[in-house]
């Protein structure tokens, strides 16, 4: 009988943590709304946490064989499971969904999400909807690239505001990422195990499920979409790679910072292709911002720079600016900004230049290094963002940076406690510094590697 249970150990233990899991994805189906009962929403999350980072540990100790075909399958059967309650659950941590299908509603009757706000008199006629009456930005633009629009719209053609079917496709999509990461690792290296341990790691986060599958945000697809662009671009298709990283900026913005990586490591390879693929990338742009631009001229970049000089937001580099001058005064003025930005820029051109990207691997570590830098001067960053660096370093080999983007999906909830729990003036300090300590420590790990000689 103990042969018996040692033979299906492995079975065992990922029944037993995925069977915990979906209980507790089901337990936050029943919260309903999230926002209004927050600290329960944190402790299911805080629970769900500890279940993911055991299953991590338990396969890289090697305590469960993960390279076994059976334990493949329930890798891969639990995560869809995981996401079936979030999707059917309320959204309830952003409105950003309610802008989709606005947008998409829109685009579907003829006319440019980019030419008015949503509380425009000549609006009037659509804003009877649910989506509408319960979106807290009326009065403005939208922010979502041309992509993103089309896909607002073609959701809107099939599903109409019903929020259950563009939060079931981005599930998909979702899905998809996880089986990307595996295919990449493959690529890149022929490691089975790294590719389940890359596709564990991305699969099974409990942010992931909650932000795509619950909230449904779009950034599913645009993750897709770059992580098909990385996928061709270690096969060496410099053409497919290119359309691709250019569709997932025009489905998000926050890739563009990565076009100068892609593109200095091709031009270090074959200035041939290297032209190709920014002919193409600029072929994509014009096809995709043409009709939008003939109809709003550059509404679709404007909304975006208004987003970046938002007031209503401090970046952290511009609190940390504002604390080493001791004034408060500067947050409120053009100079801290420009300052921030400033800052930003001259790192962001050193990492450009000073970046060894010989390998397709540095591509990847140097992106997430560009992002990290980027989340310091946003105006305002958000729990999703983190899935960005955990798409990537999912990638890589197992390494502290792996646990640092891990750890940023754990405490970035507390973005949520800040946002719907009242706090006083020390709690929420504590919680902003929390928030963004495993982006300064994974900055601090590439300034480190540097020092000590290692290529940025």
């Amino acid at each position: 009988m103990f042969l018996s249970i040692r033979r299906y150990q492995d079975l065992l233990i990922v029944l037993v943590l995925g069977s915990s899991q979906l209980a507790l994805y089901y337990l936050l189906y029943l919260v309903g709304d999230f926002s209004k009962a927050i600290m329960s929403f944190v402790g299911n999350y805080a629970a769900l946490f500890l279940f993911y980072v055991s299953a991590i540990v338990l396969f890289k100790m090697g305590i469960v064989n993960i390279e076994r075909r059976s334990v493949r399958v329930l890798l891969l059967i639990f995560p869809i499971l995981f996401r079936i309650p979030m999707v059917a659950s309320q959204v309830s941590l952003s409105t950003d969904i309610l802008r989709y299908m606005w947008d998409g509603m829109l685009l579907s009757n003829g006319i440019d999400p980019y030419r008015y706000v949503p509380s425009s008199n000549e609006l009037q006629r659509f804003q009877n909807v649910s989506y509408y009456v319960k979106y807290d930005h009326k009065d403005e633009f939208t922010i979502y690239p041309p992509l993103a629009q089309v896909f607002f719209a073609l959701n809107y053609a099939v599903f109409g505001g019903n929020p259950i079917g563009i939060k079931s496709l981005l599930s998909i999509f979702d899905i998809v990422n996880g089986l990307l990461v595996f295919m990449i690792v493959m690529k890149l290296r022929q490691d089975s195990f790294g590719a389940c341990l890359g596709a564990l790691i991305y699969l099974w986060n409990p942010l992931v499920i909650i932000e795509f599958s619950s909230s449904g945000h779009v950034d599913a697809l645009a993750i897709t979409l770059l992580l098909s662009s990385i996928y061709f671009l270690v096969g060496s298709s410099i053409d497919y790679s290119s359309i691709l990283v250019s569709m997932s900026c025009l489905t998000k913005w926050f890739p563009l910072v990565t076009i100068p990586l892609f593109a200095k490591h091709v031009h270090r390879h074959n200035r041939r292709f290297f032209w190709r693929g920014v002919l193409l990338t600029c072929l994509v742009f014009a096809i995709a911002t043409l009709p939008f631009y003939l109809s709003s001229g550059f509404g679709f970049a404007s909304s975006i720079a208004d987003y970046v000089g938002n007031w209503r937001f401090e970046s952290a580099l511009s609190r940390l600016l504002i604390l080493l001058v001791h004034s408060s005064n500067l947050g409120e003025s053009l100079y801290a900004k420009i300052l921030s930005y400033t800052v930003f820029l001259a790192m962001y051109l050193i990492i450009i230049r000073k970046s060894d990207l010989s390998g397709k691997t540095s591509v990847i570590d140097q992106s997430i290094l560009v992002l990290s830098l980027l989340y310091f001067i946003f105006p305002a960053i958000y729990p999703w963002y983190a899935v960005w660096l955990l798409a990537l370093v999912s990638l890589l080999e197992p390494s502290a940076k792996t646990w640092l983007c891990i750890a940023f999906t754990g405490v970035v909830i507390v973005n949520y406690v800040q946002q719907f729990y009242s706090l006083s003036e020390f709690q929420f300090w504590f919680a902003y510094a929390l928030w963004y300590l495993p982006i300064f420590c994974i900055m601090l790990s590439y300034i480190l590697a540097s020092r000590n000689g290692k290529p940025i």
